[in-house]
């Protein structure tokens, strides 16, 4: 029989945007959608009921409730429990857990994953690897991610490694040992292959759990941004503890990190869409240069920057594509908002809208969503499709064009110059129809 296994996920902050992180929508999904996503690839999670559970706080259970209900919108209804902790405060995650733990049957009595849900941790977020990674080794482990080279890392936790005996004969670290964690990083820049930051998710070994539950929080642990980190440096200095590296490790509770986030995911699932609609020559092109650079034939940036794209995922590839465009794509669409909060408040369409020639406004039904029809269909949950999923989202006003440059539809009021007539120079020979010899040359 295999160890049991459970997932907390602490849901208790209400984020600039009025609603709880978890719920915000990036990549087309609820936040925590991704989540049950990721569980679908993760037997010792399996099933939900019994087996995950969301911490709320007076202000969010409603909302959490109501989702977990609607099964559209929770991919066919969410069967764990929703626990509400009647005093739950922001930068609490420990209070929350040991709420958890001592209000849920038979939770301290297994592994315990712990994750925030004020974070996005990617499309691809590896569940199962984390959790066999943990059981198998019987010990507690911490998650971190490595930030793309030049992100500033002040103010967040950094992970230092002991690196004896877990680095491998190409000198990439696998499942590193935890020397100890910095809550107050230096003021300097990642460099993307050895600066390690810690993510908030973490999974409790049972003994950890069950002394938890049964003695409560150190008192030197009080609330704050870095209770966690704070939390998991004391188990590193008292017993052995792993590292597991993930991709990334977003935050959306705010409206700057939310819109970064939900920006990557655009950019993320366009270049799939690209990649998928590819064509044969092109997957060779791509496979023959990535054989070349592997075999240091040929280059194309420097050796660290080859190196970190070398060890990356697909996705972790992808994000820091990202990084790197990110500044020039986050202003371009302030930009465009600009703009289309200018023509609303003006009651305009924007300057460089045309309509035959001049300029106008924007008809209706390009300028209030509400005129468009929304009548989404219900299909079964065990056979739903990508395009529904889709269509279920009522339009906004992000769906409607900024411009608008439609035909008049109306008759012509002039002479168009009759039937069309070919007046193209013709070379050819004229033949004759009486004898070859009058024939026109």
């Amino acid at each position: 029989m295999g160890s049991q296994v459970q997932l907390v996920l602490l849901a208790t902050t209400v984020g600039e945007h009025g609603i709880s992180p978890g719920l915000m929508e990036v990549g087309g999904e609820p936040v925590v959608n991704w989540w049950l996503k990721s569980l679908r690839d993760c037997p010792r999670l399996l099933p939900v009921a019994g087996k995950v559970t969301i911490v709320t706080s007076p202000s969010t259970h409603a909302d959490y409730t109501e989702w977990a209900n609607n099964r559209r919108l929770s991919l066919g209804g969410f069967g764990g429990t929703v626990l509400a902790n009647p005093e739950a405060t922001d930068s609490a995650p420990m209070q929350d857990l040991l709420y958890a733990l001592q209000q849920v049957p038979g939770l301290s009595n297994g592994y315990v994953v712990v994750a925030s849900l004020d974070y996005f941790f990617g499309p691809n977020l590896p569940l199962r690897q984390l959790v066999e990674h943990s059981v198998i080794r019987g010990k507690d482990a911490v998650v971190f991610t490595q930030p793309p080279p030049g992100e500033p890392i002040a103010g967040r936790t950094e992970v230092i490694f002991d690196l004896q005996g877990t680095t491998t004969i190409t000198g990439e670290c696998k499942n590193p040992k935890i020397a100890d964690l910095d809550p107050d990083a230096p003021n300097v820049e990642a460099d993307g292959l050895n600066t390690s930051i810690l993510a908030p998710m973490c999974i409790i070994h049972k003994a950890t759990a069950g002394a938890l539950a049964s003695s409560g929080l150190d008192p030197e642990l009080t609330p704050g941004p870095k209770q966690l980190a704070r939390f998991l440096r004391q188990l590193c200095n008292t017993k052995p503890v792993y590292g597991f590296h993930i991709d990334m490790s977003l935050p959306v509770d705010s409206s700057e990190g939310y819109i970064f986030a939900r920006t990557f995911m655009e950019f993320y699932q366009a270049h799939i869409s690209k990649v998928a609609s590819r064509g044969v020559a092109a997957e060779a092109l791509e496979l023959l240069t990535r054989t070349a650079r592997d075999q240091g034939l040929a280059t194309s940036m420097d050796e660290g920057a080859e190196t970190l794209m070398r060890r990356s995922s697909q996705v972790k590839q992808i994000f820091l594509k990202y990084s790197v465009e990110a500044g020039d794509i986050l202003a371009a669409k302030e930009d465009a908002l600009r703009k289309q909060e200018e023509a609303a408040a003006l009651g305009t369409a924007p300057v460089s809208m045309v309509k035959y020639g001049v300029r106008d406004e924007l008809p209706l039904r390009f300028r209030d969503p509400s005129t468009l029809r929304h009548k989404p269909r219900v299909q079964h949950p065990v056979f739903t499709t990508t395009a529904n999923d889709i269509g279920l989202k009522k339009p906004d006003v992000t769906n409607l064009p900024d411009v608008y440059a439609g035909s008049a539809g109306g008759f012509t009021k002039t002479f168009t110059g009759g039937p069309y007539r070919c007046q193209a120079l013709v070379t050819s020979t004229t033949r004759s129809k009486v004898h070859r010899l009058l024939d026109d040359f």
